[in-house]
């Protein structure tokens, strides 16, 4: 069981850490982005996008605890989850169904967040894990998520990337993006400095393997210096 709790909090970790600035930076990019790719006639489909960002998120949740439960024995908690989720699924859009698509949207996101919160809960049961050492992998992430999309958003509103030509909205979203990057990493490295180093040490392994040719190059030029 402590192997199988160190793993846990590795996945968490990764998980928060990749999954939190992909789904947030829907939040002020998604709706200028689909009207880019599909034309103007699906804005409000990209401002459904916006409104769904944490179903990504909250599914990454729900991954991570099934693994959990079939791996420590628990598969019955498969059911107990799914119930939750149509529960939470259709109370909320029920409520929410007046604000017609937009407030749909606004359902998804409250349930995938419900349903993830249920997950992490019963989890920290079956690993015997205390919740707060849970909750110190969830919310550096989530934090500097969220600062991204306080500087990300009002960029996006001053360059109107979805109003433009389909390269130039393009070329803008993609800079919003790179700007929302550096400031998560930012971020990361004042609030969760091993974070932001593990994430650097990825990329180098990834960059690696990407250019292996280069990399053997390096190497063998090290002990010639």
């Amino acid at each position: 069981q402590a192997r199988l709790r160190g793993a846990f909090l590795r996945a968490l970790r990764w998980v928060c850490v990749i999954a939190f600035p992909m789904s947030f930076i829907l939040v002020p990019l998604g709706e200028p982005l689909v009207v880019l790719l599909f034309g103007e006639p699906w804005r409000q489909a990209g401002v459904a996008v916006m409104a769904m960002f944490a179903l990504s998120a909250g599914h990454a949740f729900d991954s991570l605890a099934s693994e959990v439960w079939k791996a420590s024995g628990r598969p019955h908690m498969l059911p107990r989850l799914h119930l939750v989720s149509a529960l939470l699924s259709a109370t909320f859009m029920v409520l929410l169904i007046p604000f017609e698509l937009i407030g749909v949207a606004i359902a998804v996101s409250i349930s995938s967040i419900g349903v993830a919160t249920y997950a992490i809960v019963s989890v920290r049961k079956a690993l015997d894990l205390a919740l707060a050492r849970m909750l110190a992998e969830i919310w550096p992430p989530a934090i500097a998520s969220g600062l991204m999309v306080a500087v990300v958003y009002p960029l996006e509103q001053m360059a109107a990337s979805g109003e433009r030509g389909t390269a130039a909205g393009l070329g803008l979203l993609v800079g919003e993006a790179a700007v929302g990057a550096a400031v998560y990493l930012a971020v990361l490295c004042v609030v969760a400095r091993d974070r932001a180093r593990d994430l650097h040490a990825v990329v180098r392994v990834v960059a690696r393997h990407l250019h292996p040719a280069g990399s053997q190059q390096h190497l063998e030029a090290g002990p010639r210096r």
